[in-house]
């Protein structure tokens, strides 16, 4: 699914006064595009992927899907980085979950919902309960239920942000892969530079007060990508030019330096 963010603003009323979160958001993302989207704490990202996803609407401009003002909510999936699973419903109940509220029949309900778990490596855990399972696990059931709706757009919200340095390796050779065989628009949403250029085809660095896209980067790196520890010198590059945009954002959000 292809759309585009136009002067996107975000603003909050408060007593104690407006507090403008986005200013003059653009961007784009195009058919099948991984997009990762990375910034200081607090500069609106989780703000902006809430707003693409129609949770909440903008206080100004506007974003447009495919030549349409809104979007097709049954094309659109998000990943939070709580899981969001429903703790009374058993994997499979929780990965067929949108299948049903999409109205799919019962046989091809099943057979969707028994492919997408065994995707993701937790067939013998289908009869569990959220609470029985691990985190990675829990971020595993949340991204099948993403996928199994066969979305044209994928919004991820920091999701393996919890996970153990190990497991989030393992999580984005596995996210990848599953996108490999089911081509989707994403934009991710990250603190990982590493991960960012890792997964992306672009970055788009946000500044903060008020948040914005600050610069759009291209990663032109071929597919499948080295791990963390074999990456090129030209993955290398490309983070420390991120980082070098970021440190400053990192650093005034935190209050050192000013």
């Amino acid at each position: 699914m292809e759309f585009q963010c136009r002067d996107l603003c975000m603003q909050y009323h408060t007593r104690r006064g407006d507090t403008v979160v986005l200013r003059d958001v653009n961007f784009h993302v195009a058919e099948r595009e991984f997009v990762c989207i990375v910034g200081p704490s607090g500069c609106g990202k989780t703000t902006l992927l809430r707003l693409v996803a129609e949770l909440i609407q903008p206080s100004s401009g506007d974003i447009v899907f495919s030549n349409r003002t809104r979007a097709d909510w049954s094309r659109i999936a998000i990943v939070f980085q709580d899981h969001g699973l429903l703790p009374w419903l058993t994997v499979f109940q929780n990965v067929a979950f949108g299948l049903r509220l999409l109205g799919i029949g019962r046989h091809e309900c099943q057979s969707r919902t028994d492919a997408y778990i065994g995707k993701v490596g937790l067939a013998s855990c289908a009869d569990r309960y959220p609470y029985q399972l691990s985190i990675g696990m829990q971020q595993r059931v949340g991204i099948a239920r993403a996928l199994v709706t066969d979305p044209e757009l994928l919004l991820m919200d920091e999701p393996f942000g919890s996970l153990d340095a190990q497991t989030k390796l393992i999580m984005q050779d596995e996210l990848v892969q599953l996108l490999h065989a089911n081509e989707k628009s994403v934009v991710f949403v990250t603190h990982d530079i590493t991960e960012a250029v890792r997964l992306g085809d672009r970055v788009l660095v946000m500044a903060d007060r008020p948040g914005h896209i600050r610069e759009e980067i291209v990663v032109p790196l071929a597919r499948p990508r080295a791990s963390v520890f074999a990456k090129s010198r030209e993955a290398e590059e490309l983070e420390r030019r991120i980082w070098s945009m970021l440190e400053d954002e990192v650093r005034k959000s935190l209050g050192i330096g000013e």
